[in-house]
This record gives structure tokens, sequence and C-alpha cells, in this order.
């Protein structure tokens, strides 16, 4: 449980107008919920075990449900940056003779799940402590509303209710109640569940006519993951009329395979629609995706320079910038007519028919778990803001001011994509940072860092 002492604010300017923070540390035998089974979510898992935390990792779905269905993109990443030395140090513990995978090479999902992942998440540290198919539904803090004790640091002392949901298949095997939900207390929650809530289409981020129906039908021809243009998907994408929207990753590997498959059989026909207005006449301009300002890493980099040189290349697509979709209709198939119409506004004002509709617009925070709480986010890039892991991480930038009147959750984290809330989210060796500073704070140990003085990855 957490305990108060003297305010502890690691890094923290001391001024007279700001709040008095409270004690971050959490002692050890402590529980935690960890929320999101992805890899923030596994990482931060396995630290917390091997400082001694009692923990209990919720998924809504199976151990990195997303990644699955990803499995042929590139990461554009190396091993070296994908795996931490707690995570090598488990496997190797684990199976007698694990080859650690070579340092510089550069995986695909696929196998950056199945030589990392998926195996980290089976070892014995981890497995008895995962509940897949269990959704995380609200987070209160026991005895208070979210308005009560808001600026008080002493709502920190007291216990988490979450309340989950376990899948028909996950209760029978825990013999639980047939309402299948509960509520358990923990003394810290850590969320790592990730921009799991899909962007829309239409204009001004809200759905476009149409759109709502469109996503709960699954026999559309309609994606928001990028397709395997060069294996399972050729034959069903090969001379189509695609039209791809959004200004994101995914958006940019999308449009590198589209126009592959283009090159390799010209009837195929590739549309990109951005809500960025660009000037393609002028080369010094920026393109339709906006180039990250942290290290992201060459490959990223590049995919996006070169996506946004597409923008210039009419021969081999289609650029429709400042335009967004007003309405989606899905047509019947008759006479060879097009599965989709779309109306377009913006720039571009029309219609247009297409056989594959690929948004690619992006994933947003969802909060919904946490309106009972106090989290903090910025409201032009979505970050999370003022709680412990945002003070020792940015010790010079803003503190909680009295004026505010509230303070962030106490012992309430947020790590990974869901933190970050932009549209790149973080990668996983930020991801491990947060990871390593959260727990620092847990520990009240400003030096604490199991990834320090490990065994390092194997060279190539």
């Amino acid at each position: 449980m957490s305990h108060p002492s003297t305010p502890h604010s690691p890094g923290a300017p001391e001024s007279a107008d700001l709040f008095v923070l409270p004690e971050f540390a959490i002692d050890t035998p402590a529980r935690l919920a960890i929320i999101g089974a992805g890899p923030a979510g596994l990482e931060a898992a396995l630290y917390a075990r091997f400082l001694g935390y009692d923990i209990a990792v919720f998924d809504r779905g199976r151990v990195v449900e997303r990644l699955r269905s990803r499995r042929h993109l590139p990461t554009l990443q190396t091993f070296r940056s994908l795996c931490s030395p707690l995570g090598i140090q488990a496997l190797e513990a684990q199976h007698d003779g694990f080859q650690t995978p070579v340092a510089d090479s550069s995986p695909t999902i696929g196998e950056w799940l199945d030589r990392y992942l998926l195996p980290l998440a089976a070892t014995d540290l981890l497995a008895d402590h995962i509940r897949e198919n269990t959704e995380v539904l609200a987070v209160g803090r026991a005895g208070f509303l979210r308005g009560e004790m808001a600026d008080d640091p002493d709502r920190g002392d007291y216990s988490f209710r979450v309340l989950f949901r376990a899948s028909e298949e996950r209760a029978l095997e825990e013999r639980a109640s047939e309402e299948h939900e509960r509520i358990e207390e923990f003394d810290g929650v850590i969320d790592a569940s990730g921009l799991d809530m899909p962007r829309f289409l239409g204009e001004s981020g809200i759905p476009a006519i149409g759109e709502l129906a469109a996503r709960r039908c699954d026999k559309l021809p309609w994606r928001n993951v990028p397709p395997d243009l060069a294996g399972i998907d050729l034959e069903t994408f090969r001379q189509q009329r695609i039209v791809i929207v959004g200004e994101t990753l995914d958006a940019a590997l999308s449009l590198r395979s589209a126009c592959e498959l283009s090159e390799r059989f010209p009837q195929t026909r590739v549309t990109w629609i951005t809500r960025r207005l660009v000037d393609v006449v002028d080369v010094d301009s920026p393109g339709p995706i906006e180039e990250p300002t942290g290290d992201f890493g060459d490959a990223v980099l590049q995919l996006i320079r070169d996506t946004n040189a597409l923008a210039r290349s009419p021969n081999r697509v289609q650029l429709l910038s400042g335009t967004a979709i007003h309405a989606m209709r899905a047509m019947e198939r008759e006479s060879n007519a097009a599965p989709w119409r779309l109306e377009l506004i913006g720039k571009h004002a029309g219609t247009l028919e297409c056989d594959w509709l690929l948004g690619h617009v992006g994933f947003r925070v969802d909060e919904r778990i946490t309106s009972e709480l106090h989290v903090r986010r910025c409201p032009a890039r979505d970050r999370v803001l003022g709680d412990a892991l945002d003070i020792a991480m940015n010790p010079s930038r803003h503190r909680v001011s009295a004026s505010d009147g509230v303070i962030a959750e106490p012992h309430y984290h947020v790590i990974g994509n869901k933190r970050a809330g932009k549209p790149l989210g973080v990668t996983f060796a930020q991801c491990l940072e947060q990871i390593q500073r959260l727990f620092a704070i847990l520990g009240d140990r400003p030096s604490l860092n199991l990834y320090a003085n490990r065994k390092p990855n194997r060279d190539g």
C-alpha cells in the first residue's frame, strides 16, 4: 500500500505557487493492476515481478492482440531496440539454449512476436499473472468520486477499485459466476492499454455519413490495417481501385505496397486522400505526413519521406489533399459497379468510386475507464501532463499550479502510446525508459535501473 511521508517530487523546482505533490512510492509487496498485455504492458509486468510486486495483467483480447493482425508488416526497428535486458534474461532462464536475436537485424512484426514477445508472455514470471480475454470496464478510487479530495494528496492513500469482465470462455475456466464481472482492489494501476479507439474518416474527426454502419459490417471491402499486398492479399487487391485515407505510418506502409502492386499490375489505381493541404508545385513544402520530432529511427524517417515524395508523383498516386470524406455509401455489386461511392468535401469536392477503402487516420485515447480519476492531458497534443512520470522525465517543464485546483491521480500511471497520445506514439525504447523511470519513482530510489549492467543483445 502507498505510504504517506514527506512530499517528494523528483527533480521538481521548489516554488510557493506550485502544488506540493504527494509521495509517489508504493512499497512491495504491493498489488499492481496492469491494463494491456501489449509490449509496454508485458515489459512493465516483467519489471514489477523482478522487484517483487504482486501483479495482475488484464487484456480484453489475447496477449499482443493488435500486433497479431500486423504480422506481415515491418517493425522499422532493429532487434536491439525491440528487446529489453530483463526480457532476454527471463527467456534465457526459461529456455536452455535460447538464441538471443541478432541485435542489428530488422524483423517483421511476426518475427518480433514469435522470437520475443510471445515467448516472454509464456515465461514462468508472467504466464500465471496474465488474464487474457478480460476487459477492464472502469477504475475508481475506493470511497471517492472524481471531485472528492481532488486537491488532497491523501487521496492516494486509498486503494483502486477495478471493475473487469471476463469472456464467457475465461469465466468458465476460472469457474466464475454467470455474471462474468468482478471488482478487485489494487494499490496502484499502470495503464498500458495503448491507443485503441480508431479515429473517424469524416471532416473534423467525426464519422462520415454511413461510416458507423460500415464499421459494423465485416463483409465490406474496408480495412484499417495495411494489407499484405505482397502475400495473401495480392489477388484480392490487384487491378483494383484502392483509396487510402490518412497521414499516418499505416497510410505510408499501405501506399508503398500499393504503388509496388500498381507497378506489377498497371490497371491497379491508387488514390490518397489527406486532410492536410499540400503544395505539390513547391518541392520544399511539407508533405502530407508530418515528420517526427523525436528519435524514431532512420527507417521510419525514410519511409515518411519516400511516401511524401509520392505526393508529387501523379503517375503513381492520385493525391487529393485538403479533402475529407463527407459520406460513404456501400453499393450493390451489380454490373461491375464499384462497392464504394465516396462523397468528398474540401479542395477536391465531388464523388469517387473505389473497390477498396483503407482507412488509416490513426487511433485515439479511450478515457472511458478513467472517468472517475484525475488524468490530465494536453489539449493540443493529448499527452499526459502533471503526473509523477511527467515530473520525473520533464523536470524543467510546468508543474501543477494551485490555480488548477486538481492534481493528477496518485498512483495511477500511464505508459506507452496512450501516454504520448500522438499519431506516431512512442518507440519501444521510449517505453522502456518510461518503465525504468516509473519504477524508480515507485521504489523511491532515483538511481534504480534494472536495465543497467545487464547482458546486452548479441551483436550480429
